[in-house]
């Protein structure tokens, strides 16, 4: 008897392509239901620009486009791009955060690209689409060594203490380093 494809077994939906885009006033709904699908369950927002942190959608929007500018980052944060992933319908299945730097807490436990998927979401095959998707833009940022980070879900085991969070890896010995 063949042993079954777990893989394929725990997938709830069939996947779906999905997109990146930068989000706008027109996403106040979906952003504040993914955010409020998070704290329900009491999981990590990571790729998120701290969205757990703002109930006014309005705040959290303004503070993306700070991060965007170099020239208005806040001190002790880095310049970021903003994404969400969306699958063919529109619907917001993650959201993913490209760092264009980083600095010495991002070096070791975050990394260039921070993201989640949605509770509701998960094991749908999104997650790679998404990394893939945000390595696509990071090339165009010219940057030579990506780091990626990830909340870890319930059925991760956690980190060893003793090693970073952070995948880090080069795309091209021709690129300029990004800053760090």
């Amino acid at each position: 008897m063949k042993a079954p494809d777990f893989r394929t077994a725990t997938r709830r939906t069939s996947p779906q392509k999905i997109h990146l885009r930068e989000p706008d006033e027109g996403d106040r709904e979906q952003v504040m239901a993914y955010r409020e699908e998070f704290l329900a369950i009491g999981s990590r927002m990571d790729g998120t620009s701290a969205l757990d942190k703002y109930a006014d959608f309005d705040a959290w929007l303004a503070q993306l486009r700070k991060l965007k500018d170099p020239a208005t980052t806040p001190a002790g944060l880095v310049p970021a791009t903003e994404y969400l992933a969306l699958d063919e319908h529109e619907h917001l299945v993650g959201m993913t955060n490209l760092r264009h730097r980083l600095n010495d807490y991002l070096l070791t436990y975050g990394g260039h690209i921070g993201y989640s998927v949605r509770p509701s979401e998960r094991q749908n095959g999104y997650a790679t689409q998404m990394l893939r998707l945000t390595l696509e833009k990071a090339k165009r940022t010219r940057a030579s060594k990506r780091c990626a980070s990830a909340a870890t879900t319930t059925t991760s085991p956690p980190p060893r203490p003793s090693v970073p969070t952070a995948a880090c890896w080069r795309t091209s010995s021709s690129i300029p380093p990004m800053e760090r």
